[in-house]
């Protein structure tokens, strides 16, 4: 079968890569060429193969520049050996594909995120992210009501201080854990040693206050709650130091606003709902932050429709490398403890990637 042919945009990206004069959108650019189109692979991988022997001899020819460095030098004499050739932009084009080629055999994964940083194109953040989907137990984390690991590592600190270790009010279902909301709340600091808010530092994932990040649930059949319980995701620092967003239960019978909120010192402000959620429904709810912006999406699953809010930016927690992020459920008039049934979360932090 012919080789198809490449587009001239495949090749002038290759070949600004391979001369180190690649900017950060051509990288980005070019890593998706090679992730998605396999023609595109097999043609960086059989230029850079060609040449492979070429940078064998360059690292043997480096090894004997360093010994030479260290002997001196004898005048040179008229007529004696060339100096030693230095590398054309050719040659080191050919090296450095060489080299990335041997990078992705030995490291069995293809794509620019593991090749070494190209002076002056920063480096493409590497997402971190740790996936719950409760089908089974997670020895070392947060015990539900028969001491089976959630896999919840931590609480938002301030919160659950009066809970057993064997939670009651966390119980591994098939299909999902059940969160049982507990009459308490973060605004006020309304008995926070019942708050359920289980979750898992960022930290553990490379975060150190300046990345990027999102947490996700996906709730399934969401119940009926009595006026103003509510659910969702959360992060923060403490108890009276957080964001949260998700759906809170309205006066009407089954009915439920979407919300995001502040909670600063122990008060919530800058609260901002719309319309959005019925008992029964499929959710998905998100809490990110993108370029340092804070805001909550919930995708109902069963009516189509997806709502996005943002509230004024938490500045309270810029810088912070402490965050926990994780589920809530919460009754603040306590009077129905209510199970709220969560079948995934995930917590992701766009980190940049280790150093070589």
């Amino acid at each position: 079968m012919a080789e198809q042919p490449m587009s001239d945009r495949l090749r002038e990206l290759v070949d600004a890569y391979l001369d180190e004069t690649i900017a950060a959108a051509e990288l980005v650019e070019l890593e998706g060429l090679l992730r998605t189109d396999a023609a595109a692979h097999g043609y960086f991988a059989r230029y850079a193969r060609t040449h492979t022997d070429l940078a064998l001899e360059v690292a043997s020819r480096a090894a004997a520049a360093r010994t030479l460095a260290g002997i001196p030098r004898s005048p040179a004499v008229p007529g004696g050996p060339p100096a030693t050739r230095t590398l054309t932009p050719r040659y080191a084009r050919w090296v450095a594909a060489a080299s990335l080629l041997l990078g992705m055999s030995i490291g069995g994964a293809v794509g620019l995120l593991a090749a070494p940083p190209r002076p002056g194109v920063p480096p493409v953040p590497v997402p971190r992210s740790v996936a719950l989907d409760f089908r089974e137990p997670r020895p070392g984390s947060l015990a539900d009501a028969t001491g089976s690991g959630t896999g919840f590592t931590h609480r938002l600190p301030g919160t659950g201080a009066g809970l057993p270790a064997a939670d009651p009010n966390l119980r591994l279902r098939a299909g999902g854990l059940e969160l049982t909301a507990t009459g308490s709340d973060l605004n006020t600091r309304f008995r926070l040693d019942q708050a359920e808010f289980p979750g898992v530092r960022l930290a553990d994932l490379g975060f150190t206050g300046a990345e990027d990040f999102e947490a996700v649930a996906a709730l399934a059949d969401v119940p009926a709650m009595a006026f103003v319980g509510q659910f969702g995701v959360y992060a923060g620092t403490a108890g009276d130091w957080a964001v949260r967003g998700g759906l809170v239960s309205q006066r009407a019978p089954d009915a439920y606003r979407q919300f995001v909120v502040n909670t600063r010192d122990g008060r919530d402000k800058d609260a901002y709902f719309v319309g959005l959620g019925a008992p029964g429904d499929d959710l998905r709810v998100r809490l990110s932050r993108t370029g340092g912006k804070f805001a909550v999406a919930v995708e109902n699953r069963t009516t189509g429709a997806t709502g996005t809010l943002a509230t004024r930016h938490p500045e309270f927690l810029d810088g912070r490398a402490d965050l926990v992020v994780g589920v809530f459920a919460c009754d603040p008039r306590g009077t129905d403890h209510t199970a709220v049934r969560f079948r995934e979360f995930t917590a992701t932090v766009w980190a940049a990637p280790p150093a070589r």
